[in-house]
């Protein structure tokens, strides 16, 4: 699938295009077909994919609006992107804008990993914390454990930003 075919599948749902088009919906998501005009509710449909039991049809929010309007896929991009007021380019993204968006995209799952990880760590740091500053309210910790749990607080101060608060015990 093209961008602008993804993007319009992200943006738009199929209760927005049965409304749109003229169609009603139902809080039960199950109404007659409006593509071969069934008087049951065949019909059903969830934000993102439709299917009728009875004529068959099934997709997306553009393959809805070629089947509805009898339009190519080109031209049921174009629809759903002016009738929904999307604002995605009309023309094809050249080598150099699709090489931007993958790169894009890698660097955001890198960063995404690295948030993750970053989170796990910090909350790792928050358990070996609370466990020493239990160690050394209870009178459990020696001399090293006291030293070693202010030495992780200066560092939580430094890197972080942020010491972790006593916990009740």
């Amino acid at each position: 699938m093209n961008m602008t075919a993804e993007k319009i599948t992200e943006q738009v749902t199929v209760p927005m295009v049965l409304s749109r088009y003229g169609y009603s919906i139902s809080p039960k998501k199950r109404i007659p077909c409006p593509l071969h005009s069934g008087k049951d509710p065949n019909f059903c449909y969830t934000d993102k994919v439709f299917h009728c039991w009875t004529c068959g049809a099934k997709g997306n929010v553009i393959s809805l609006t070629m089947q509805l309007h009898g339009i190519t896929f080109p031209q049921a991009l174009i629809r759903l992107n002016t009738d929904f007021g999307l604002g995605l380019p009309a023309q094809k993204p050249t080598i150099r804008e699709r090489q931007q968006l993958i790169e894009n995209k890698r660097v955001l799952a890198a960063f995404r990993k690295w948030m993750t990880e970053k989170e796990r760590l910090y909350g790792g740091l928050c358990v070996l914390h609370r466990e020493l500053w239990r160690r050394i309210t209870a009178e459990e910790a020696d001399e090293e454990t006291v030293l070693f749990q202010q030495e992780l607080e200066e560092w939580l101060q430094e890197n972080i930003g942020e010491v972790v608060q006593p916990w009740q015990i």
